[in-house]
């Protein structure tokens, strides 16, 4: 069922015996802190998602490389670059440590980037471009790279929404206490939920041979 951050927060509300809602707050519980916590709730499940290697969190954007440079901000929103290509030419992820390692031996050369990796906010290159380049990323974004307002409708298709409702009630719940388990708890929920997602939407329909 389609909903907006605010009509997810009035149902929790119900869970919660008060009368909050993204728009007002109710007897306990304000409506900032309500929308806070459906914020933090999607970006456990974005981490989530994105570590069991979601197609709900794919996203293709282009990383434009300027000559002379050897580095490049990655898209707006990005938890982890899978994939780095120019044109039909894939650039090869690396860890940090390996490319600062291979950047002693290229010196000063220039030329296309060969492999790069991801430190930051920034993607680095081996060689400095010595040219322009726009090269396609294949990345896991988080879906609130800018935070959800009480009016924006919910991310992914509502797929989820009923798991961040009960995440919401569970951080609504514990706000006066002090039991660290119930964070744990949190984010066990949210990854069950993701992963029992992923399974469904990887399913495949069987081939059949017939035997005669």
């Amino acid at each position: 069922m389609s909903q907006t951050v605010s009509q997810l927060i009035e149902d929790a509300g119900y869970d919660l015996q008060d009368s909050v809602t993204g728009e007002t707050d109710g007897a306990v519980y304000t409506a900032a802190e309500m929308v806070s916590y459906v914020n933090r709730a999607l970006r456990i499940l974005d981490n989530a998602l994105s570590g069991i290697g979601s197609d709900w969190v794919l996203n293709e954007d282009t990383v434009s490389l300027s000559s002379g440079e050897d580095s490049a901000s990655a898209p707006t929103g990005t938890i982890f670059v899978r994939e780095l290509w120019y044109s039909s030419n894939k650039v090869w992820k690396i860890t940090p440590k390996d490319l600062y390692e291979k950047r002693k031996y290229i010196g000063s050369g220039t030329g296309r980037p060969y492999n790069f990796a991801h430190s930051g906010t920034d993607l680095l290159f081996d060689y400095e471009a010595d040219d322009d380049y726009d090269l396609t990323a294949y990345y896991d974004k988080r879906c609130n790279s800018t935070a959800k307002q009480k009016g924006d409708t919910m991310p992914y298709n509502h797929e989820f929404n009923e798991a961040i409702r009960e995440a919401i009630v569970m951080m609504a719940k514990r706000r006066n206490e002090y039991d660290l388990s119930v964070d744990a708890a949190i984010q066990n929920w949210l990854f069950s939920q993701a992963k029992a997602n992923a399974r469904k939407r990887r399913k495949r329909e069987r081939r059949y041979r017939l035997g005669f």
